[in-house]
């Protein structure tokens, strides 16, 4: 009688295995399935497309002014003079830092931007004694003065 005994132990040993084997398939699959569903929510954070607006969009006619439920945007409501921006709010940086902001009219000039920036008190306090090296305007972006 020594081999029954030996017969359920590795019946008991090769069950223990599979058993082993199917709970880390089981387990690889629910990390596969989190990561997926943390890469989708990620991207629906990002580009604002909530999943419930994702058949929509893509049975919308996308060439048209569409709204998320399919429906059309009657263009002749909105006047397109409330679409285009009369003001923006630039950052002024000191030597690549952001300091403040500053609104101003959107079609000015860089050379009036320029002006206007070195009349800022705050810009003063920032700039001190010191005599701007460069003055770098990127319209409707950023305003970096370098010391």
């Amino acid at each position: 009688g020594f081999v029954l005994p030996i017969a359920v132990l590795f019946i008991g040993v090769s069950m223990g295995i599979v058993l082993s084997y199917f709970l880390w398939l089981n387990n690889k699959n629910l990390n596969l399935k989190y990561r997926i569903a943390a890469t989708q929510a990620l991207y629906n954070a990002e580009t604002g497309i909530a999943e419930s607006a994702l058949p929509v969009l893509y049975s919308a006619n996308l060439t048209q002014d569409t709204l998320l439920d399919g429906n059309l945007v009657n263009s002749e409501k909105y006047e397109s003079k409330y679409l285009v921006e009369s003001e923006f709010s630039y950052p002024v940086s000191f030597n690549g830092k952001m300091r403040f902001k500053v609104n101003l009219p959107a079609e000015m000039s860089k050379e009036n931007i320029e002006a206007f920036i070195l009349k800022h008190e705050k810009t003063a306090h920032y700039i001190g004694s010191n005599k701007p090296k460069r003055i770098i305007i990127v319209p409707k972006k950023i305003i970096n003065i370098v010391i």
